[in-house]
């Protein structure tokens, strides 16, 4: 799961922009709403800040039909092997 501000128990909105309470700074909109790596995330299922939606994160597209799964995850092989004489 990527981690946003956004969704962090720490982050507030205030008059001025958006609030985080574990680093004490400001920051905008369009700044949380970037992914990061923040050690003090917290994740809370109260929702986004801004508009209050649940996160959902991304779901892996359908396989078409008769589309073979080991082709897609094969090992490759970087020479080809010497037939046997």
């Amino acid at each position: 799961m990527k981690q946003y501000c956004r969704y962090c128990g720490f982050c507030s909105e205030v008059d001025s922009g958006y609030y985080c309470g574990e680093h004490e700074k400001m920051m905008s909109e369009s700044q949380i709403k970037r992914a990061n790596n923040c050690k003090e995330y917290g994740y809370t299922d109260v929702g986004d800040v801004i508009s209050g939606g649940q996160y959902h994160p991304r779901m892996l597209p359908p396989l078409r039909k008769g589309e073979d799964v080991s082709e897609l995850y094969r090992q490759v092989e970087l020479f080809e092997k010497e037939a046997n004489p």
